[in-house]
């Protein structure tokens, strides 16, 4: 195995690299090279190059290429991103850096160049001739750079530079140089040539490494949000970006004449999959955007795109598309001035069309974007619908999806769109997930038995599942909204703003949605019905109410406005469409007013309070009451506070079932309650109105009803015991009937022991007695001492003082001491460990590890542990990973979860 070495200690040898001094400001020699002047001035503030003893820069003279690779290592050790050097061959480079008579002061950058890869031992060897320092030509420096980019960005998947000359520079040069280019660190001259076999000067060299460290210290001159974005039917696109360093920036942008990439820059990427609020990286020149990297996370193709599925046929601008969501044959019309994109990379039609020709037995993963217009063919609406944008990959994998049936360790079953049933077998290292988070298929199953679960499975040509993705949502739902509903708060004919929510969201009627594609409804009180109107009618309406006026907008397939309805009583919206939505389940978060399922993508938004005021008759008088549309079981009061403690606990599971109106705001929660806690037992009341009240790990008390005589799962201890002041401190597990009262007790150290004092605390040594970080006390064992642990098997005292001690291994320990303070019973749970494996066995559900102290232990896993090491492939994780390292990830009971390498 290579060893390998970090070199940040060498950054304090940076200072001395260079033989040079003088800052920058009395650089008396500036004007001799104006054009690189700020570049100079802030390179040498950076510290990243220096100028002469006499007051000079010298800008116009040549770099030597031991100079060249010094710069380099500055700028990568000044941006923090040294690379690690392989150092099986050390004695063997320290002998070519005196055999090529490198000198002192560039001994360190180039035994890094060497040993990372950027330099090779025939190029160091010609760095001198005859004593002589050789000049660097510009093709060299690009290699040099390059090399210590590519870690970083992609350099195979990247279109040629636009060089008059590119046909002069070599073949081994032409990646790196595209690359350089592509990030904005070189650029042509005037003729656009590059020049590769010319030698670079001081001057050439100060703009590159202040480029360069630009670029890796994320400065905040390059980056920026994207405040806003205007399509232009696709032909251009305005951007409007405010910049880290608080400058605004505008450009005008087209695919065709701009760099647009993700955020490695390995795929170009259309202006369309930009949107306002997205982080941004920029290469520009003057008012002339050159290139723009999405630095924000990219969204899954179901989001980016209009339409996404398998293409059947491409052939005289048809497009035939299997639906990956719903599995509907559907038909395109290709735009003639349609963008087109292969494996990430522009390309033509003609070549989509010749690709689909040649792979006719493969997958064809395409995304579609539309656009989409509304025109009258007599008396009905009707939409014309084209395909803008056509991205394609060859893949070897193809989805289905459908309503889950059942799920096992080893198979989903499922009710596709059509009805058809279909089973799918998981392939050894398949993963799984539970809406975008990764899932053991354990958990998935229990969740699988009380709710309503969709799958979208990914199949190879096997018919055998290597992902399944699990969700409350059903997959085949639009991934537009199709109609929303908000608060006009600005409309004319230039643009129209409303608030949905709290955002604000604003149409430009100029560019992205003309009125004459747009048809707009008022309410007619009378008739109570909508009426089509005009845009002047529906403007009267804005215009002559004081107070709220509200709309409802539709969208087309292409995501543009189609119908926009105006009414200034909201009411009428409820009236027309009366749509509510039941959705029930495990609540995984609700902060900043968002609940959130656990199963499912859609947020929903909570109201402020849930007591309303209603009008009811008794024996014939109307009364008003106000009445809890929260409805929470189990809890002694009912509160939105309580429901956020209970849904934002590590330590609790709450399932609730709501209604939600069609902008999925929560009108009632129906239900609420826990179906497992635990916490440290702060009251419990046994009177006539039981309850207890228990403190989860983040501080929460949460006041809870309790059944009579609940049970506790154990022979020891009885829930009057638990009652008791006995227990006050105690960590309980909690399981709760329907009514979500407390059923079951369980004492998770079991029954306290002698005085029942008890301690407990991160071990730090068990020689002598037991040691606890941040306890100064030393408990003495007993001669037969309790060993409880869910973590492992072991029953003697010495395996766990073994544990303890060994540096590997971290467990945190729950002592019940004697009248004497003496370790009676000891609840242990493994926080982490780390060693070289020895052994996985998935029947048993144990991995056994040896330590670098040598001890051996056996530690116990979740049933389907994540594999990080072995490819995920749990079946050969001894086979592939013996002898090897892995560091263990536990849950809260101490199981391994996580095994990476």
């Amino acid at each position: 195995m290579k060893r390998k070495i970090s070199l940040v200690l060498a950054a304090a040898l940076v200072t001395g690299s260079l033989p040079l001094s003088v800052q920058a400001a009395t650089f008396r020699d500036l004007q001799e090279t104006p054009w690189a002047a700020s570049a100079i001035t802030s390179a040498v503030d950076k510290k990243l190059l220096s100028g002469y003893a006499d007051g000079t820069f010298r800008g116009n003279r040549n770099v030597t290429k031991t100079e060249c690779m010094t710069m380099l290592y500055n700028v990568v050790v000044n941006a923090n991103f040294l690379q690690k050097m392989q150092t099986d061959n050390i004695s063997v480079l320290y002998g070519a850096i005196e055999a090529a008579h490198i000198p002192d002061w560039a001994s360190t950058p180039v035994l890094y160049g060497l040993g990372t890869g950027i330099l090779e031992l025939p190029d160091v060897m010609r760095f001198y001739e005859n004593g002589s320092a050789k000049e660097a030509t510009r093709e060299e420096v690009a290699i040099m750079f390059g090399k210590a980019l590519e870690s970083k960005y992609d350099t195979l998947h990247q279109k040629s530079a636009d060089f008059i000359d590119r046909l002069e520079i070599s073949h081994k040069g032409m990646p790196y140089v595209n690359l350089l280019a592509r990030l904005g660190i070189v650029s042509g001259d005037q003729h656009k040539r590059f020049q590769p076999k010319k030698p670079i000067t001081r001057a050439e060299m100060a703009v590159m490494v202040n480029k360069t460290y630009a670029l890796l210290a994320d400065e905040q001159a390059n980056q920026g949000e994207i405040t806003e974005i205007v399509n232009h039917n696709g032909d251009y696109y305005d951007l409007t970006i405010h910049m880290d360093n608080g400058e605004t920036l505008k450009f005008a942008a087209m695919n065709d004449n701009t760099g647009i990439y993700n955020k490695d820059g390995s795929r170009e990427i259309s202006l369309s999959q930009f949107a306002k609020g997205d982080r941004v990286s920029l290469v520009y020149e003057g008012g002339y955007l050159k290139s723009i990297y999405l630095l924000s996370q990219e969204s899954s193709p179901q989001s980016r795109f209009d339409v996404t599925g398998y293409t059947i046929s491409l052939k005289d601008r048809q497009l035939t598309l299997a639906n990956e969501n719903t599995g509907e044959t559907q038909k395109y019309t290709i735009d003639s001035n349609v963008i087109c994109y292969l494996d990430g990379k522009k390309t033509t039609y003609a070549k989509l069309e010749e690709l689909t020709e040649e792979n006719y037995n493969q997958y064809i993963y395409t995304g579609l974007m539309l656009d989409s217009e509304t025109v009258k063919e007599g008396r009905e609406n009707v939409q014309k619908t084209k395909v803008k944008e056509v991205y394609m990959t060859v893949s070897d994998t193809y989805t289905s999806n459908g309503q889950v049936e059942s799920v096992t360790e080893n198979k989903v079953t499922f009710k596709e769109k059509e009805g058809l049933r279909k089973t799918v077998y998981y392939q050894n290292n398949c993963a799984f997930y539970l809406g975008e988070e990764k899932e053991n298929i354990a958990n998935i199953i229990k969740i699988a038995d009380t709710e309503t679960l969709y799958v979208k499975v990914y199949m190879d040509k096997a018919q055998k599942a290597t992902k399944v993705v699990f969700s409350a949502d059903s997959f085949t739902q639009e991934k537009k909204e199709k109609t929303k509903m908000g608060t006009l708060i600005e409309f004319s004919d230039r643009r129209m703003s409303v608030l949905f929510g709290g955002e604000k969201i604003t149409y430009s009627f100029k560019s992205d949605h003309p009125l004459d594609n747009i048809f707009f409804y008022t309410w007619d009180s009378d008739s109570r019905e909508w009426v089509e109107s005009s845009f002047k009618q529906a403007e009267k309406v804005y215009d002559n109410t004081n107070d709220d006026v509200y709309c409802r907008v539709h969208f087309n397939d292409g995501g543009k406005l189609s119908a926009v309805y105006v009414s200034e009583n909201r009411s009428v919206f409820k009236e027309s469409s009366g749509a509510e939505e039941t959705r029930k389940g495990t609540v995984v978060s609700i902060e900043d007013g968002i609940l959130k399922f656990k199963a499912s993508s859609q947020p929903y938004k909570m109201l402020n309070q849930y007591n309303v005021k209603k009008k009811i008759k008794i024996d014939g008088t109307e009364k008003e009451i106000i009445r809890n549309e929260l409805n929470i079981l189990g809890a002694v009061t009912s509160s939105s506070v309580v429901l956020q403690k209970m849904a934002n606990s590590p330590d609790t599971i709450l399932y609730a079932e709501i209604v939600a109106d069609e902008d999925h705001v929560v009108q009632r929660v129906k239900e609420a309650y826990l179906t497992y806690a635990k916490g440290k037992l702060v009251e419990y009341d046994a009177g006539s109105d039981p309850h207890m009240i228990i403190e989860t790990s983040d501080g929460a008390q949460i006041d809870l009803k309790v059944m009579r005589n609940p049970a506790t799962g154990s022979n020891d201890y009885t829930w009057e015991d638990i009652a008791t002041t006995n227990y006050i401190g105690e960590v309980l597990e909690l399981g709760f009937n329907s009514n979500g009262e407390v059923s079951k007790i369980t004492a998770v150290n079991g029954t306290p022991l002698g005085s029942g004092k008890r301690v407990e605390g991160m071990a730090a040594g068990a020689t002598g007695g037991l040691k606890l970080e941040g306890d100064n006390n030393v408990y003495d064992w007993t001669s037969s001492v309790t060993i409880r642990s869910k973590s492992f098997d072991y029953e003697h005292l010495y395996t766990l003082k073994d544990l303890i001690n060994d540096p590997d291994v971290r467990l945190h320990i729950h002592a019940n001491l004697s009248d004497t303070d003496r370790v009676e019973v000891v609840n242990a749970t493994v926080k982490s460990a780390k060693g070289k494996l020895d052994e996985y066995s998935h029947s048993k559900h144990t991995i056994r590890f040896i330590t670098n102290a040598g001890n051996t232990f056996t530690l116990n896993t979740i049933p389907s542990p994540i594999n990080n090491a072995s490819k995920g492939d749990l079946e050969k994780l001894t086979e592939e990973w013996q002898g090897k390292n892995v560091s263990l990830e536990f849950n809260s009971d101490g199981l391994v979860t996580t095994i990476n390498p």
